[in-house]
């Protein structure tokens, strides 16, 4: 599909279906702007690469001279639920003409901050098409600074903690705020002794790290029934959340704290390495 036929299958997404807004979705006041108001670009300092406008009122998609133009904007923290990871920042939220919703959603990394459109798949596939940019960098360099070091700053901050909780002793419920979290993530199985307590053979506490959050590694099995009742466990002190994946009775698997996918996909390794191997 050229970009001409894409641009006209884009414009007819957006008479589409409408969006619903989260309860907690903010108008784009001053302090919304000041985060994440202005000019986003795959290429900046290139007027003629795609580019995304966030106004007060508006949110704008630019590609070779065309527009599309979202209305009513607003700024929504609980777009992406309770657990959007550590690199979300904001969703703005803008109504396109016939109820369909327009969405960036704004992320930060080492180099600063960055927008990627979200939305109904069908526009999402016809944007591919005619821009075939899935990343808008910030062009503001100061801010681009700005929102750099501060995560950088989370990130030290983190691995301190996490550092922390790694030392406190070899007993990882020794430290309080751990076995808080990791009692809040067990829920209903906070009635089987030996998960609360750990108080069979355990797994030797250290540090990983799992997209770009870095965790403490801990888990136990029951005593005398190892094989067959285990939990292995990963808790960010930056978030003071434990997420862990165990099994009980030999076919009963559960994944505790709900996870995120790559947290998932990393218990699972690390479940295999400590109880299968």
């Amino acid at each position: 599909m050229n970009q001409r036929y894409a641009w006209r299958a884009l414009a007819a997404c957006a008479l589409g279906g409408a969006l619903a807004v989260p309860a907690s979705a903010l108008g784009m006041n001053a302090d919304v702007m000041h985060e994440y108001g202005g000019l986003y670009s795959s290429r900046c300092g290139d007027a003629a690469a795609p580019r995304l406008q966030v106004a007060a009122d508006r949110l704008v998609i630019e590609v070779n001279g065309r527009t599309i133009t979202g209305t009513q904007a607003q700024a929504a923290a609980s777009y992406l639920g309770p657990e959007p990871g550590p690199d979300f920042r904001m969703a703005l939220l803008a109504d396109l003409r016939g109820g369909q919703g327009l969405v960036f959603i704004v992320r930060r990394d080492a180099a600063g901050q960055y927008i990627e459109i979200d939305g109904d798949p069908k526009l999402l596939a016809a944007l591919a098409k005619s821009v075939g940019v899935r990343q808008y960098r910030d062009c503001d360099p100061a801010r681009n600074r700005r929102v750099a070091d501060q995560r950088a700053a989370e990130q030290r901050q983190q691995r301190a903690a996490t550092a922390a909780a790694a030392s406190d002793s070899t007993d990882p419920m020794s430290n309080r705020a751990l076995k808080s979290a990791y009692v809040k993530a067990l829920g209903a199985l906070a009635k089987e002794r030996w998960l609360v307590t750990m108080e069979g053979p355990r797994a030797e506490p250290r540090q990983v790290r799992v997209g770009g959050v870095d965790y403490l590694l801990f888990g136990a099995c029951k005593p005398h029934d190892c094989a067959d009742n285990n939990i292995v466990a990963l808790y960010a002190a930056g978030q003071g959340v434990v997420y862990a994946k165990v099994l009980r009775q030999a076919n009963q698997t559960a994944y505790l704290g709900a996870p995120p996918p790559a947290v998932v996909a990393e218990l699972d390794r690390l479940w295999r390495a400590q109880w299968r191997q």
